[in-house]
């Protein structure tokens, strides 16, 4: 779990860094960054690869300069799923808050058990989608993909190729693995070096083209030996699709 504290105050900070480092003995595996500015944050924040963003923010409202609630504004125009949690002195400002999708608030002084609180919240809502997250490794750094961010899987010999909208990633991985991790009901195995999200498919070709087209414009070719099973399994996930 990845979390961003921006605050302008030194005492605040020490404070939200040492109720997560309380937290951390429970709740494992927390990397957290520390930022005294909106700015600071949001330069940084760009710089990031969409699979390296914070899963929580606690930001402060009232920094000089770019306040919390522009800083949060400008966060939502590139990043809708971090959840951020406002911490306030000013009482006001929090239906302004809530216009900018935060997920909770934290009035100041903040009491650890307030503040434990709304980060058992926001954990449970992460790890309760975390079926729905691809977590890789390449080389020392740690990446994490929403399931839905993902066109298809390609296998590359001993490699896997993830592709998004975005960018590509390599990883040491082997295709069946993957499928084994993600393989639920929105991919589909079409062919031994494919894994792919149905929401992603523009048209079929089941038999004499043999091949799918993606809403990107690529083409992927549909194996004999995967057609019927990714022919049953697609028919199912359109049929879920219009019952929703």
């Amino acid at each position: 779990m990845r979390i961003f504290i921006c605050d302008d105050e030194n005492t605040q900070i020490n404070i939200t860094e040492g109720y997560i480092d309380e937290l951390s003995k429970i709740y494992h595996k927390i990397q957290s960054e520390v930022f005294y500015s909106g700015n600071e944050m949001i330069k940084h924040y760009k710089e990031l690869d969409k699979a390296e963003f914070p899963d929580i923010i606690y930001l402060d409202i009232g920094m000089e300069g770019l306040n919390g609630l522009e800083t949060a504004k400008k966060i939502r125009s590139f990043d809708k799923n971090v959840l951020i949690v406002f911490m306030t002195s000013f009482g006001e400002f929090v239906y302004e808050a809530y216009k900018s999708v935060t997920f909770r608030y934290l009035v100041k002084p903040i009491l650890y058990e307030e503040f434990k609180e709304v980060f058992i919240d926001a954990y449970n809502i992460i790890k309760s989608d975390e079926n729905q997250i691809f977590c890789f490794n390449i080389g020392k750094k740690a990446y994490q993909l929403h399931h839905k961010d993902i066109i298809y899987f390609e296998s590359n010999a001993k490699k896997a190729i993830i592709h998004t909208n975005e960018r590509s990633y390599e990883i040491y991985r082997k295709l069946s693995d993957i499928y084994q991790e993600v393989g639920d009901d929105n991919f589909f195995k079409i062919h031994k070096s494919y894994l792919v999200n149905m929401n992603y498919v523009q048209d079929i070709g089941w038999y004499a083209e043999k091949k799918i087209t993606l809403r990107t414009g690529k083409s992927l070719r549909i194996s004999e030996s995967c057609r019927t099973t990714a022919r049953r399994t697609y028919k199912n996930f359109v049929v879920r699709s219009c019952k929703q």
